[in-house]
């Protein structure tokens, strides 16, 4: 069964709220697009709105939102349109909406993942560092050549024992195996 995933709802304090590293949406919107799952979007949260429950009311939670609009209290106005890209990557690809999971690298704050059905093999590498990073894994498509759905123009190379992604600092990379 599909699962249905989300960092925040109406009963819960938002994503931005909870987060000590507001830079951490981005990776976070990241996994949620590329692991196992329908990933769902509480409205207001792709700009970074925020909003705790109080204990005697959860109105914070639920603000008005006037049209297609940040509104002023968005932290994130940009975060928008990187889940757009992110929507359109799992759209285009069976792989990211259907296919299996299995676990790469787990760091701290790394990790790697390859979703594989019939038509396609994606490697996702995910950092949560403000620093670049470069993320090893086993070369098993050695010899293919790997394109990445977020950034195109950088192809990879798989060759030798161990394949090195270069990971931008709170971000990723979703590398579809040619």
């Amino acid at each position: 069964l599909t699962t249905y995933n989300f960092a925040d709802n109406h009963d819960v304090d938002r994503v931005a709220s909870v987060l000590r590293d507001p830079a951490h949406l981005y990776p976070l919107y990241l996994l949620l697009f590329t692991m196992p799952g329908v990933p769902s979007i509480y409205y207001g949260s792709e700009w970074g709105i925020p909003g705790e429950r109080r204990p005697d009311s959860d109105a914070p939670l639920r603000p008005a939102i006037d049209g297609p609009r940040p509104p002023p209290d968005a932290r994130h106005p940009e975060l928008a349109d990187a889940i757009a890209r992110l929507a359109r990557v799992r759209h285009a690809s069976p792989a990211l909406r259907r296919g299996d999971y299995r676990a790469l690298h787990v760091a701290s704050e790394q990790m790697a993942f390859a979703r594989v059905c019939a038509e396609e093999t994606v490697v996702v590498a995910v950092n949560a560092s403000h620093a670049p990073a470069v993320v090893s894994i086993a070369a098993e498509w050695r010899g293919r050549r790997l394109v990445d759905r977020l950034d195109p123009g950088v192809p990879l190379e798989a060759g030798g024992d161990r394949m090195r992604i270069e990971v931008p600092p709170c971000w990723g990379r979703v590398l579809a195996v040619e």
